[in-house]
C-alpha cells in the first residue's frame, strides 16, 4: 500500500488539481470573451478542451497506477482491473468529446469514427458526461478502498466518494450534475496531497489541520 502514500501519487493529484483550476479559468476567460462578443478570447474554450482532456487521461493514469498488488489483495486486483479500463474508457470519450467540442477534430472525423463498429463507434457516440460518469465509478471505487483498508484520513476518502458520486451521475440520461464534482475534485486532490506529503504547497493547508 506505500505507493497510495508516495509522493508520485501526492505530485500526480497536485498536478490534476492545478488543472482543474486552470480549465475553469480559461473556460471563465471563454464566457467573457463570448458573450461580449470578443474574438480573440474564443480560443480560451479550446485551451479549456484540451486541459480537459488532459485532466481525463491523468484520471485514468492514477487509477492505472494505484491497482492493488494482485498476490496480496486478489478480488480488490480484479475489481481495480476493471475499473482502470474503465477509466480509460471514460478518458477516451472525454477526449473525443472536448477535442470535438473544441474544433481539434472535425465533425467529419467524429462522424467517420461514429461509422467505424466496435469499441472505436460505441466512444464516438458518447457524450462529455458519460465519459466523467464512467471515471466516477473509479473514484468512488479508490476512496472506497482507501477508506476500509485505512490508507488514507476519513475525511479525505468520504469527500472522494461524494466526488465520484457527483462524477458518476452522468452515466444517468438528465442528471447531470458531475460539474459540482469538479469543484469537490479540486479540494480532494490538494487535501489528499497535503496529508500524503506534508511538504506539497496547496492552497487547502487548512484542511489538513
Amino acid at each position: 500500500m506505500t505507493l497510495y502514500n508516495s509522493k508520485l501519487i501526492a505530485r500526480l493529484v497536485t498536478i490534476l488539481g492545478w488543472l482543474i483550476i486552470i480549465g475553469i479559468l480559461l473556460l471563465i476567460l471563454f464566457f467573457i470573451g463570448y458573450f461580449n462578443e470578443i474574438p480573440a478570447m474564443y480560443p480560451f474554450g479550446t485551451a479549456n478542451d484540451v486541459t480537459g482532456s488532459i485532466e481525463a487521461v491523468l484520471i485514468a493514469v492514477l487509477a492505472t497506477i494505484l491497482i492493488p498488488a494482485p498476490k496480496k489483495k486478489p478480488v480488490w486486483f480484479g475489481v481495480f482491473l476493471l475499473l482502470a479500463i474503465v477509466s480509460w474508457i471514460g478518458a477516451a470519450i472525454i477526449s473525443i468529446d472536448l477535442l470535438d467540442a473544441g474544433n481539434i477534430i472535425s465533425a467529419t472525423t467524429r462522424s467517420i469514427l461514429r461509422r467505424q463498429g466496435g469499441f472505436i463507434g460505441f466512444i464516438s457516440w458518447q457524450t462529455l458526461h458519460y465519459g466523467i460518469g464512467l471515471q466516477g465509478l473509479w473514484f468512488m471505487g479508490v476512496n472506497l478502498f482507501a477508506l476500509l483498508e485505512n490508507i488514507w484520513p476519513r475525511k479525505v476518502t468520504i469527500m472522494g466518494i461524494a466526488t465520484g458520486l457527483l462524477f458518476a451521475s452522468g452515466l444517468i440520461d438528465g442528471l447531470e450534475i458531475n460539474p459540482l464534482g469538479s469543484i469537490l475534485e479540486i479540494f480532494w486532490c490538494f487535501w489528499l496531497a497535503r496529508e500524503i506529503n506534508p511538504q506539497e504547497a496547496t492552497p487547502v493547508e487548512s484542511f489538513s489541520a
